[in-house]
């Protein structure tokens, strides 16, 4: 439990260190302005109770509630985030903003660190932590673990995802899931019945995962396994295991690879460059030994 206490203290940190951030030690939300402290100019250091809904700065220690939102600031996100736009705008005072370029002062932002479990969780800023529901979001990075029915982390995640799905982007236009951002990243552990990421580094299981750009480690299926780009390591699949280019084995029923550095596995075997070794029933390369042959086939340019 090391690296929770760990989270906290830098949440607290970066927090407490601010002294335009006031800090409470509980608070309790009906609903977004019915609170018992305002906030949006204050963080939460210790207990704070969402029933049903509420909208913090920030909360570092314990967030309980049914619908959790943090914001990371002391201001509606409308001046520096469109798509996350609110008419409560309006209603900020102007000593909280910057009168010129009309955006949130970076020394009012806070972050939330600790344990938050409720049925949605709602992070703008990222999680340091543990954050436990049915649908988990994290704007920002998301750093500690997330256990819920769907992840939801467009940024950067480090260390544990668990869910029935767990998503960078949305695979199928979803809306509430966001686009495809180039520079989300997974590194650590991620097990979900279906899985759709933009860069892995670690241990990846479910029963469909999906990589936009790059992976690299050990990426566990029992149907398919997808990366678009290279994969750097081992594929294990059910049924399918695809990438761009192989660097290491894959192991599936039917594996494909435009370049192959390694070794394949499997029923059928197809790459178009083979610098390696196919072992199945049927291999093909375009240049290997024959472009087609049953038990083993072997290329070296």
């Amino acid at each position: 439990m090391g690296w929770i206490a760990a989270s906290l203290l830098v949440g607290a940190g970066a927090c407490c260190s601010d002294r335009a951030v006031p800090l409470r030690p509980f608070n309790i939300s009906l609903w977004e302005r019915a609170e018992l402290f305002d906030a949006r100019r204050h963080a939460i250091a210790g207990v704070n109770l969402d029933l049903p809904y509420g909208r913090e700065r920030g909360v570092i220690g314990l967030d309980l509630g049914i619908v959790n939102v943090t914001t990371g600031h002391g201001d509606p996100p409308c001046f520096d985030d469109p798509d996350l736009a609110d008419p409560s705008c309006a209603d900020v005072d102007e000593d909280i903003l910057d009168p010129v370029r009309r955006k949130r002062l970076p020394s009012r932002r806070a972050l939330t660190a600790g344990v938050q479990l409720g049925i949605v969780n709602d992070d703008r800023r990222g999680m340091y932590g543990v954050a436990s529901g049915i649908y988990s979001r994290a704007l920002g990075t998301m750093a500690g673990v997330s256990a819920s029915v769907v992840n939801v982390h467009p940024e950067s995640t480090a260390g544990i995802s668990v869910a029935i799905v767990n998503a960078a982007y949305a695979p199928f236009g979803v809306e509430g899931l966001g686009h495809e951002n180039p520079r989300a990243s997974l590194g650590g552990i991620e097990v979900s019945l279906f899985a759709w990421e933009t860069d892995v580094g670690g241990l990846q299981v479910g029963a469909y995962n999906q990589v936009a750009r790059r992976f690299g480690g050990l990426q566990l299926s029992c149907f398919a396994n997808l990366v678009i780009g290279p994969m750097d390591g081992v594929q294990l699949g059910g049924v399918l295991d695809t990438a761009g280019a192989v660097r290491g084995v894959q192991v599936g029923g039917f594996n494909l690879a435009e370049t192959t550095e390694g070794v394949q596995i499997g029923v059928v075997n197809v790459a178009r460059t083979l610098r390696g070794v196919q072992l199945g029933l049927v291999n093909i390369a375009a240049n290997g030994l024959v472009l087609v042959l049953p038990v083993v086939n072997v290329g070296f340019r």
